[in-house]
């Protein structure tokens, strides 16, 4: 059954007693720094979501999971909403290639392909995303970077998607 966390919360080293799938919303002031996320079984395509997230200008997210073993595609999107994505990073693994796209009020911008591919179903991979303003800058696990613009000169990121054969260990705010 969904539940709810209400409150004003100071939030440093925060371990919650519910499920991430149960929490469907949080009210007031949540500052989030770290999460760490225990999954007990794969049901579905994973879904990792975070809402008013306040990513702002030189700041970064450190993000470490586990590829499925059967893994095909996963993304990350951050923007200010599911229907409006400053940086849409979409690896996929049976293309061989990596795109990045944005989105603005639910329609999808012009592409850029990378044919540099590093995941590896079955393994865990360690992800950085630096928002510099101008642009997001990738760091894949090789050490790899992929930098993408920020379409739309945005100032604070506050939305925060993992979707796919991507399970989320940890997630670190920076």
């Amino acid at each position: 059954m969904p539940q709810r966390a209400y409150g004003i919360h100071s939030v440093y080293n925060y371990l919650h007693a519910l499920s991430l799938r149960t929490i469907v919303f949080m009210s007031s002031h949540v500052k989030l720094f770290s999460i760490i996320c225990t999954h007990t079984a794969r049901e579905e395509k994973e879904k990792f979501e975070l809402l008013n997230l306040e990513l702002k200008r030189g700041e970064s997210l450190k993000i470490k999971g586990t590829l499925a073993g059967d893994a095909k595609n996963f993304s990350f999107n951050l923007g200010r909403s599911e229907t409006d994505v400053g940086l849409h990073f979409n690896p996929r693994l049976h293309e061989k290639t990596i795109v990045c796209n944005s989105k603005r009020s639910n329609n999808w911008e012009s592409e850029q392909r990378s044919g540099h591919m590093c995941f590896t179903p079955g393994t865990e991979a360690k992800i950085s995303i630096k928002f510099n303003g101008d642009n997001f800058e990738v760091k894949l696990p090789d050490g790899h970077d992929i930098t993408f613009p920020n379409r739309h000169g945005y100032d604070k990121l506050t939305y925060l998607s993992v979707k796919g054969d991507f399970k989320v260990k940890s997630f670190k705010y920076e």
